[in-house]
This record gives structure tokens, sequence and C-alpha cells, in this order.
């Protein structure tokens, strides 16, 4: 079986995150394409650099000149891809064993398989309450155990993808409810999932399902996802961060600004009466102070490894269980770097 991963970069990331390469290589054999989303011409020189090392690697620069959003990204990656499966995953994902013996056993009975959830998001968290009126990113099932799917990992049988896509129009876009055709809305309020706004995906991957294409998202303990490094990177690569985040068109800061707008007492995301219940704010406001801790101390853990200095104390978050999870990953990430620095290092020729 031939697996090709499309693995995304975006601006501020590369350096770093080109470790976690050589443990995606390490433990499988799969093959990767690094994928240079706007990224710097020196971070394209690093990302070719790094698929010189093995014939399992290839390089990809998207052919845009401002940072793709991440759902028209894997639609265009998906409208050139001609193997059997479409597969791709986070940049911040690290491989810590055989997370394709895990994945395989599914591939024959599903159109798709999904795994990749951050280590700061509790498995409560990844369920999707009645209430909240969009579907986004962290949710990989609902109460009633219907699979969403995920934007971190996905492996799919790309010929059931293709013919869906060309049949239906409906790809890896983020919707707002006006805009599915009526058919689906039908469906989709019988499913209980009327909602104002679907993620990246979360609407292709219902649908599909709906269709009799069985999907299913897999907890993997060899996949260990951080999530949200890309803010940190691309604040710390501008020229200019204040405009970076007052940006209108770049999806990390919108979020941002709106995550900021809602913990200074601003609406927060209305469910069905128009109103998150205060015990659902709370929960979401420490999920999204554990995913800033996290990825504040990865960065800063990166910094320590590449400059040979001190490392940070894992951070003291609300979850003992994501705590813990923080203390493992960082541990297999000096471990790779102990065992790869070298790999990192820049060419003779430059």
């Amino acid at each position: 079986m031939e697996i090709q991963f499309n693995i995304i970069y975006t601006t501020g990331t590369v350096k770093h995150l080109r470790l976690f390469v050589f443990s995606l290589l390490k433990w499988s054999d799969s093959a990767f394409r690094l994928v240079a989303n706007a990224c710097s011409p020196q971070e394209m020189r690093l990302l070719r650099e790094v698929c010189q090392k093995s014939p399992r690697l290839e390089f990809l620069a998207l052919p845009y000149k401002r940072p793709s959003p991440h759902d028209k990204t894997l639609s265009y990656l998906q409208s050139i891809e001609r193997s059997d499966y479409f597969c791709f995953m986070d940049s911040d994902m690290l491989a810590t064993g055989d997370f394709m013996g895990e994945m395989s056993p599914y591939l024959s009975g599903h159109a798709a398989v999904f795994s990749g959830a951050p280590i700061w998001c509790t498995r409560e968290e990844q369920v999707l309450p009645t209430t909240l009126p969009r579907v986004r990113g962290q949710f990989s099932r609902t109460a009633d155990g219907v699979c969403l799917g995920s934007s971190y990992f996905a492996i799919y049988d790309n010929r059931v993808l293709t013919q869906f896509i060309q049949s239906t129009g409906i790809d890896f876009r983020r919707y707002w409810w006006r805009e599915v055709a009526p058919q689906y809305q039908g469906l989709l309020a019988g499913m209980g999932l009327k909602k104002d706004r679907f993620d990246t995906g979360k609407l292709l991957n219902l649908l599909l399902a709906a269709e009799d294409k069985p999907i299913v998202f897999v907890d993997s303990q060899f996949l260990q996802h951080i999530g949200s490094v890309s803010i940190r990177g691309a604040l710390k690569a501008s020229s200019n961060p204040v405009n970076l985040l007052k940006s209108t068109r770049w999806a990390p800061a919108v979020k941002l600004r709106q995550w900021i707008k809602r913990l200074r007492g601003g609406r927060a995301s209305a469910g069905a009466d128009g109103v998150t219940p205060d015990a659902e704010r709370a929960e979401i406001h420490k999920m999204r102070g554990r995913m800033m801790a996290t990825a504040v101390y990865f960065d800063q853990l990166f910094d320590s490894l590449f400059e040979n200095k001190p490392l940070p104390p894992v951070p003291h978050v609300d979850d003992p269980a994501v705590e813990e999870r923080v203390g493992s990953v960082t541990a297999h990430i000096v471990s790779l770097y102990g065992e790869f620095e070298q790999q990192l290092e820049p060419s003779a020729a430059h």
C-alpha cells in the first residue's frame, strides 16, 4: 500500500517543526510531501534540504502569493492527487510509534480514517455540545456518536472522495448554513445538526457518511498533536506582528480576536436559543487557556533545544491528564532532537 501524506507548513513554523518529519520517517513506511504555504525563501530552502534526506520526501510550494486558508489548501491538494488515497496531517504532529499500524485495519471498510486530536483537548471536549451553533475543528464526534472527522489528520479513499466532490460540488470549504443546498439542510436537520457554521471538511465528512460511505476517528496512542503552533510561529516571524493580528484574511488572527472578545465579556458563541450555557462557556474558556499555555510552552521548548538553553518547566494546567501528556511529549521531542540534531544542520552548499 502506497500512502503519501501532505504536511502543510505556514510562516514561522518550518525551522522547528521539520524535526517531526524524522519521527514520521522512523515509525512508518509512508511517503511525505512537505508543502510550503507562503513560507519565506529561507523556510522553503530548509524544506528542500530536509527532502534531500530521504527518497520518501518531496517538496511542493503552493501556487499562491498570499497565505492560503486550510480549507482552500486541502481542496487544492486533493484536486491534484492522483493516487488511491488523499492524506494529510498537521505539521506539529509527532510520531512515537507505528501509527499506520493503528490506521491500516480501518482503511478497507471506511471512506476516511481520521485522528490527531490536540494534546490540550480532553476526550470530552472533542464531543460537539448540542447547544453550540458551530461545528469547530476540535470536535470529532457528536453526543450521539456521529463521526465529524478531523482536519488535523486524515486518510481518504481518493476514488470515493473525488466522485463525491464531483457529484455534489462540496469540498473542504467551511460552510455557512445558508450555503448548504436545501436537500442537505433537511438531512442535517434530521440528524440534529442544523448549525450556523461548519468548519474545514466537516460538512463534507457528514454528507460523505450520510451517503453510506463510513468514516471513523481513531484515537491514536502513537500520534501526538501539539496544536495551535501556527499562531506563535507566524507572530514571531512577522516583521509587524500587530498588523498581522489585525489582518482580516489570516484565519488564526481572526479566531484569536474572536476569543479575546469573548474573554473580555463580549457575546459568547450562542446556542440554539441564542445563549451559550454558563457551564459550557466556562469549559470553552478552560480549553482555550490550556491551548494557549501549551502553545507558548512548546514554542519555548523548541527555542531552548535549538539554542542549547535550559529547558522550560512543564506548565501547570487545569487537567492532570493533559499535563501528563505534555510532559510525555516533551520527553519524546527532547529524545528526537538528540537523535536527529545533525540532520537539521544547514547544507554545506549554503
